[in-house]
């Protein structure tokens, strides 16, 4: 932590008013590493506690005032949207099948800062991937995982998000109030397909002797 940037390093407003850092974090990651052709990418990430809640819709800025990390001139903005992308939600992509078990998983890894506090009293709501509109909503349930042996044990503030019961075909996102939405995903009986096409392709390239 003694390498890390002070929290007075950075100046974070929203909608013009400023809000105080309490901590920062870094997490350093893999990002890119081909076999053929060795290219070697790393991501460096930095994550920013702050003092305060963001209001809702609020324009977000932070800056780097002394200029040490980026240029001072450089400000980065964003809208604290309820809709946003959230890397912590975590949804089958692929899609889910009508009829069958649907879950998604809540939390994220925050470096050195640990994990994510999750926002659970609101639960978490399924909308329409188009408009936003609300069409289910149920509870986050505690699924920390098991079978470490070291501390600080992993994983410990993910929850899981069941939604088995909704069974009406389309596209839609995973959305937790104050957190934001996940990557869109299908609702469909022919999801099925999809799963059974990847498994025969697997099939077929790991054949021997051919």
């Amino acid at each position: 932590n003694g390498s890390l940037p002070a929290p007075s390093s950075f100046a974070v407003s929203a909608n013009g008013q400023a809000i105080a850092v309490s901590g920062v974090s870094f997490k350093r990651r893999v990002l890119y590493a081909p076999l053929r052709t060795r290219d070697l990418r790393v991501a460096n990430q930095l994550y920013l506690q702050l003092g305060s809640p963001i209001p809702a819709g609020a324009v977000v800025g932070v800056q780097n005032p002394g200029g040490t990390l980026w240029s001072a001139s450089v400000n980065f903005v964003a809208t604290n949207d309820a809709l946003r992308f959230s890397p912590a939600l975590h949804v089958n992509q692929a899609g889910y099948v009508t009829g069958f078990a649907k879950k998604a998983m809540v939390g994220f890894y925050l470096g050195t800062l640990g994990e994510l506090a999750i926002p659970t009293n609101a639960g978490f709501q399924i909308v329409n991937a188009a408009g936003g509109a609300t069409v289910y909503s149920g509870v986050l349930n505690r699924r920390p995982d098991v079978g470490y042996t070291y501390q600080p044990t992993p994983y410990q503030s993910v929850y899981e998000a069941d939604f088995s019961s909704f069974n009406t075909p389309g596209e839609y996102k995973v959305m937790v109030p104050g957190l934001g939405t996940s990557f869109p995903f299908h609702l469909d009986e022919g999801m099925a397909a999809t799963y059974a096409r990847t498994y025969a392709l697997g099939l077929y390239h790991q054949r021997c002797g051919t």
